[in-house]
């Protein structure tokens, strides 16, 4: 097990995906594993232990009855989502039932399920060993294996939805994923899925062994670089919003005065975001109406208005082709297109077809060219000058 020296301490490295985001901040990794401070109470991260813990419950009772989540009654759902909310989330115990609920009436365990909520610990030989003995570890919600393919799946309550570019490249599933591999070399091939709590449905990716062994490589660097850590100092970054220790945090403080930087190296707490919150909103409001004053004193002047050598404000005309649509899809028509490909295109759909078609198809081409109108106009704003 790797140590890493922390102010005369030393701790004791568990990588998993949340402590590689504490790393990122080594203030963060002194706060949580040195200093010993409690996290604070995260309603978002509590409401969503709740619907695992729950979800855990109802398909151990699913497996023990060799039954689906549908079969379940309102009963033991509920039993299960009072057993594993806190107080805290009182206020939140609709939210949570609502969730659990969609998986018990829309998600279907497989006959190939191997393991779920599976706690999977390896040594730095990669090799399996003890929860508390582990270099790298991960809790997994469901394990799914038939034949050489595996499915990975991790359930979230996350709103946002994630882009195929996003779920192609995410971190955690990737690394539950190489989690998973050290246990079963036979599998060849993974699929990733995350089960969207708050909407009743899944996504998935696929993931291979060239892929894992790539990933296994930069999460060693990775390792190597926190252990190299000297300066203990913050370092905001995109995980200061996933942080519970803010409070203490110094970047998130006022000075010994109360007052705040005029630009902040990041708003990481609800003070600072109060403040510069406020504070947008007046320079909207004070951009918006300096801007109508300027735009009347600009109109009618022969020359726009400089307020530096290489910036000034004032009209400016500009011209662009428009490709009428229902011109376009007879044009695609007429060469053989699918005209219900394009049906809903967009300038950037536009801008593609036209560089395909240069390329590809120049007769095409030059009758899209021909059916483009050009547009002028004038539009009031800031720009740069030589």
């Amino acid at each position: 097990m790797k140590l890493l020296k922390v102010l005369g301490s030393e701790l004791k490295v568990k990588v998993s995906p949340s402590w590689l985001d504490k790393a990122g901040c080594p203030a963060a990794l002194k706060y949580e594993y040195i200093d010993g401070k409690k996290d604070r109470f995260d309603v978002a991260a509590e409401r969503g232990s709740a619907a695992h813990e729950a979800i855990a419950d109802l398909t151990k009772l699913c497996l023990s009855r060799k039954c689906q989540p549908k079969d379940l009654s309102d009963e033991e759902v509920r039993e299960a989502v009072n057993t594993h909310t806190v107080h805290r989330l009182l206020e939140e115990i609709p939210n949570i039932l609502h969730w659990v609920e969609k998986w018990r009436d829309r998600y279907q365990l497989s006959n190939s399920m191997v393991g779920f909520e599976e706690r999977m610990a390896i040594n730095s030989d990669f090799e399996e060993c003890s929860w508390d003995e582990a270099d790298f570890r991960g809790i997994i919600d469901q394990i799914d294996i038939n034949g050489s393919h595996c499915r990975v799946t991790d359930y979230k309550s996350q709103p946002n939805v994630l882009n195929r570019d996003d779920l192609d490249h995410h971190f955690q599933l990737t690394f539950y994923t190489w989690l998973v591999s050290k246990f079963y070399p036979f599998v060849n091939t993974f699929e990733v899925r995350i089960w969207y709590l708050r909407y009743g449905f899944w996504a998935g990716t696929p993931r291979t062994r060239e892929q894992l062994e790539i990933f296994e490589k930069g999460l060693m660097l990775q390792v190597d670089k926190v252990m190299a850590i000297e300066n203990w100092e913050p370092v905001p970054g995109s995980y200061c919003k996933w942080c519970r220790h803010t409070d203490v945090c110094p970047v998130g403080q006022p000075d010994d005065e109360g007052n705040f930087p005029l630009i902040p190296e990041a708003i990481i707490t609800e003070e600072q975001a109060r403040h510069y919150g406020s504070e947008l909103r007046v320079v909207e409001q004070r951009r918006e109406k300096l801007s109508a004053l300027i735009r009347s004193y600009v109109k009618g002047r022969e020359d726009p208005l400089k307020v530096s050598d290489n910036f000034a404000f004032g009209y400016k005309r500009s011209t662009s082709d428009f490709y009428p649509p229902d011109k376009v899809l007879e044009v695609l028509k007429e060469h053989g297109y699918s005209p219900g490909e394009y049906a809903n295109f967009s300038a950037k759909t536009m801008k593609k077809l036209l560089k395909n078609a240069e390329k590809d198809h120049p007769a095409l081409h030059r009758d899209l060219m021909e059916v483009a109108v050009q547009q002028s106009r004038t539009q009031f704003s800031g720009f740069d000058v030589k």
